[in-house]
């Protein structure tokens, strides 16, 4: 991380400068894809579907999945995949 903060040259910028706006794009690229998802879940036409509306969210989306792993739902409805999942 302090690489990073190196090789970006700003001024007074620190690491956890850094680490606070990760987190704010794993963040919000979590809840613009859940709000996706949501919508596809939704039985939504296909015309319907939320498209999230911030520009870099495919850019950062097509990274963070590759390096995120999605928490369990908390959810306490039991649906047919995690009955197969449990069974």
């Amino acid at each position: 991380m302090e690489e990073m903060v190196k090789q970006l040259n700003i001024p007074d910028l620190t690491q956890e400068d850094v680490e606070l706006k990760i987190k704010s794009i794993r963040s919000r690229n979590s809840s613009e894809l859940a709000e996706v998802l949501r919508s596809e879940k939704s039985g939504a036409g296909r015309y319907n579907i939320y498209v999230p509306k911030l520009f870099w969210f495919k850019q950062a989306d097509l990274f963070l999945r590759s390096v995120c792993t999605p928490r369990l739902s908390s959810s306490t409805k039991v649906s047919k995949q995690n009955l197969l999942l449990l069974g």
